[in-house]
């Protein structure tokens, strides 16, 4: 709602309307726990992601905020506990390097295979702001793990 009809609400004694936001509508979303079931990306995957971002949210402080909400998610991994945004991978991202990195790391380290397409495309979008970087030392923890090619 407009500011000023807001305030002409307010006038006329009409209950009082908080402005509705982008990042408050995405905060109601994810709830208060921040753990983003598969149904809960998809839904904002298909309104937001890295592709449109800028241009859905274009106001450089409700962009900041959103980030900072985006930080703090935590999605399943493939042995179902709840991770960090930061600290998981995914398969299907287009990123080839990527999709190496998830043969062989540890079923903690990489998202669970029931986020679908749209679902991939938020989570691409909280990693993003989360700093997202593989590790090299954890790279190869992973690779020692993993042992010999079978």
């Amino acid at each position: 709602m407009r500011p000023d009809v807001a305030e002409r609400c307010r006038q006329l004694g009409l209950l009082r309307m908080d402005p509705v936001t982008l990042v408050g509508i995405v905060r109601q979303g994810l709830g208060q726990s921040e753990q983003v079931e598969p149904e809960t990306a998809a839904q904002i995957g298909r309104v937001l992601s890295l592709d449109n971002f800028e241009a859905r949210v274009p106001d450089p402080d409700e962009r900041q905020e959103l980030e900072a909400v985006l930080r703090n998610c935590r999605f399943r991994a493939a042995d179902e506990n709840w991770r960090s945004v930061g600290e998981l991978h995914a398969r299907g991202t287009g990123n080839t390097d990527e999709d190496l990195r998830v043969a062989f790391a540890p079923p903690s380290a990489f998202l669970a295979t029931d986020y679908g397409t749209d679902a991939l495309s938020f989570f691409r979008l909280a990693r993003a702001g989360a700093g997202f970087s593989p590790r090299a030392e954890l790279l190869a923890e992973w690779a020692r793990r993993a042992g010999p090619p079978r």
